[in-house]
């Protein structure tokens, strides 16, 4: 009889120590803002391209606001390769480094020219 009362008991005990063990991922936000490098006026519409640094595979993307700023949220940590593109400028590219320990949720890129 009291084996029928300690096998639920330990099986909660696992169960409980295995949730409590999870630990959330944080998730991050990359932004920035987007501007014209002569005129200082911003870049609406040019496409932003987050892309996974060991292959390549596209992870997130938009497009900038009128006030050219962008935001691409819910990132899980890791190395990624931003990309900008706008008809008429060179694109640019540049690395973001996402880690657990050591970086803020909200990176911001600031203005990009």
């Amino acid at each position: 009889m009291k084996i029928r009362y300690l096998l639920p008991l330990i099986l909660f005990s696992i169960l409980f120590s295995k949730l409590q063990a999870q630990q959330p991922t944080t998730l991050f936000t990359v932004k920035g803002k987007v501007l014209d490098e002569s005129t200082q006026k911003p870049l609406e519409f040019a496409t932003v391209v987050l892309k996974r640094l060991k292959d390549s595979t596209l992870v997130s993307g938009t497009i900038t606001t009128v006030s050219g700023e962008f935001k691409i949220t819910d990132l899980p940590p890791g190395g990624y390769s931003i990309e900008i593109a706008f008809i008429g400028y060179q694109k640019y590219t540049n690395r973001v480094l996402l880690k657990p320990q050591g970086s803020a949720p909200v990176n911001d890129l600031g203005v990009i020219k």
